[in-house]
């Protein structure tokens, strides 16, 4: 069953590190806090408003969707605590899923590396990212991100932790004018450690889904189909 993430707070917060009082702040009080970002943090205020405008100005736009449930379905995950949907049309027609998926990830622009690197550098201390594991499960990789299955209209990438596990599911529907394309991220929480790292990156993964597939909709240079 897919639900809207809850996370709860203990009413003795003593306990709990800066950098997660820090995620609360942002995740509630995102007005203020670009206004804050604006006077303090110029150069990443920039870098925010440049992905706003950009995506205003790209002709291909991207919708909000409820999560598809042929994603539910082939993210083979036993329960989902978190997941989302965004689509989009893209003038060109996509080979298959895989290529649409490697031009989501493929070459990202420098504002959008910036804004990555910066929710990093937040969730850095809770160490997730060195422990999911990102081996190659014989399919090959998309970016960093193993492939978990594949077919023709339809892909999952990946990676499992003792403290959440998600899946980026990734599928195109050819159209008259090009190939339809829908990403959604689907995530299992394991621990309540794995939720308090989702709620901390939550403001930048929907900011970075819609930014990411925005570009890949429209782009018109050649993206390979296959696997490296």
């Amino acid at each position: 069953m897919v639900h809207t993430l809850r996370i709860g707070v203990p009413l003795g917060v003593g306990w709990l590190p800066g950098f997660f009082l820090s995620a609360i702040t942002v995740h509630l009080c995102w007005p203020q806090t670009i206004a804050t970002v604006e006077k303090s943090k110029p150069h990443i205020f920039k870098i925010l408003t440049a992905l706003h405008f950009q995506r205003l100005l790209m002709a291909n736009k991207v919708l909000l969707i409820p999560t598809p449930t042929a994603a539910i379905r082939a993210s083979g995950l036993s329960h989902i605590d978190f997941a989302d949907g965004y689509s989009g049309q893209a003038d060109r027609t996509y080979v298959n899923a895989e290529q649409a998926a490697r031009a989501v990830f493929a070459d990202p622009p420098h504002m959008v590396r910036c804004l990555m690197a910066l929710r990093n550098g937040i969730v850095a201390p809770f160490g997730l990212k060195a422990s999911i594991d990102f081996s190659d499960r014989g399919l090959g990789k998309i970016d960093v991100f193993p492939i978990i299955s594949s077919t023709g209209a339809e892909i999952v990438v990946g990676g499992d932790d003792k403290h959440l596990d998600f899946r980026i599911w990734i599928s195109i529907q050819s159209s008259l004018k090009g190939s339809e394309v829908t990403i959604s991220t689907l995530v299992k929480i394991n621990s309540l450690f794995g939720r308090a790292y989702l709620f901390a990156i939550m403001p930048f993964h929907k900011l970075l889904s819609r930014s990411l597939l925005q570009l890949a909709v429209n782009r018109h240079d050649n993206v390979s189909p296959e696997a490296k």
